[in-house]
């Protein structure tokens, strides 16, 4: 009994004292070799780990389950909520652009791309920063151009000239609009703000002098 006493007590340093071998397998294999008359593994639950050495002392005890590639490889909870959050304000390119100007990594330790928030999106089921921005009442190209009854060309224009407010919502450069401002002008629409203005005036003045 005294002996397996011993054993036992043993353990811990045997096991410290293999993990200090280094580069010599063979060396850290004789030792266990020496020490340890069978080992038997059985993996349910837990891994059982049951060890009979030399002298005729045991030990059993019990290893958690490794975990799962899917495990292994799943993006930690706190940076999914950081590109939902993200999404609201910016596309999937931007979006992995600020995570690794932060130097957020993937669960791989990789750097973001598109292509992975994008499938992370999809895991996950977030909204597209496009559907997000249309929830916010902002308009495409040809719903902008058929409320003000101009041609795309004239949209772009209007926005390049800060009359209409643009939001990108893709990495190809392609935009929703916010809803435009009562004041913008209606009959003269293709002309440029100074002309728009000039002609208004016009207008008005000879109405002022029919009426008259």
């Amino acid at each position: 009994m005294k002996h397996k006493k011993s054993a036992l007590r043993l353990w811990p340093a045997i096991f410290r004292g293999c993990g200090k071998i280094r580069r010599r397998p063979i060396a850290k294999r004789n030792a266990f070799r020496l020490l340890i008359d069978d080992a038997t593994l059985l993996k349910r639950e837990q891994i059982g780990v049951h060890v009979r050495f030399k002298g005729g002392a045991t030990k059993s005890f019990a290893l958690p389950l490794p975990a799962g590639a899917p495990i292994l490889r799943k993006t930690p909870a706190p940076v999914i909520q950081e590109i939902d959050r993200l999404l609201d304000q910016h596309t999937q390119a931007q979006v992995a652009t600020i995570l690794n100007d932060r130097g957020v990594r993937s669960a791989t330790g990789q750097a973001f791309t598109p292509m992975m928030i994008f499938k992370l999106c999809g895991s996950y089921g977030f909204r597209t920063h496009f559907q997000r921005l249309r929830e916010r009442g902002l308009l495409t190209m040809a719903e902008i151009g058929k409320r003000l009854g101009i041609v795309p060309c004239v949209v772009k224009k209007w926005r390049a000239k800060g009359l209409l407010v643009a939001h990108r919502y893709n990495d190809k450069g392609q935009c929703l609009y916010e809803p435009p401002p009562d004041d913008l002008p209606g009959k003269f629409k293709k002309k440029g703000p100074y002309l728009v203005a000039k002609a208004i005036s016009i207008a008005t003045a000879d109405e002022v002098q029919y009426e008259t």
